[in-house]
């Protein structure tokens, strides 16, 4: 199984699980990239290294990018996903999360999404979100707190 992670993900979790704080669940999500459980894409990068030089979160990044991008084309995939926002996608990494889940399937991989947005199946366009699109596409959603009770994140008591 491979979670791809959205940008909120990480955003998030670094407000309830602060860098300099608790650095050990930093390794360990580090140490789950390393393990190709959890991955990224460059579209996510961006926008999280599009924050402050100076902020944590930013340069937690830029030092583990190389473990937690996933070499992947999402291009093959994009004119679907863009079909799924009637033609209209949000800007930002949204679409090209989803495209990365539809080419790790055609790859015979098992694939989760993890993304904070809940569901609003009424939204329309650019504004509907990842698990509403990702359920068109049978890729499944989770979000950030459930993935990591999933993968069994414990701070050991020293």
């Amino acid at each position: 199984m491979i979670y791809l992670l959205d940008t909120n993900v990480f955003i998030y979790t670094e407000k309830w699980f602060v860098i300099d704080r608790i650095p050990q669940f930093w390794n360990w999500l580090l140490s789950q990239a390393q393990a190709n459980t959890i991955k990224t894409i460059k579209e996510v990068a961006i926008e999280v290294e599009q924050g402050n030089p100076n902020d944590p979160l930013v340069k937690w990044f830029k030092n583990s990018k190389k473990s937690l991008l996933l070499n992947i084309s999402v291009q093959p995939y994009l004119q679907r996903v863009s079909d799924e926002y009637q033609n209209n996608p949000p800007l930002g990494a949204d679409p090209s999360l989803i495209a990365a889940a539809l080419q790790l399937k055609s790859e015979q991989n098992d694939v989760t999404i993890v993304s904070n947005e809940v569901s609003k199946p009424t939204k329309e366009g650019k504004n509907r979100r990842i698990p509403d699109v990702a359920k068109t596409f049978s890729i499944a959603h989770m979000q950030g707190v459930k993935l990591y009770q999933h993968l069994n994140f414990t701070i050991p008591l020293n």
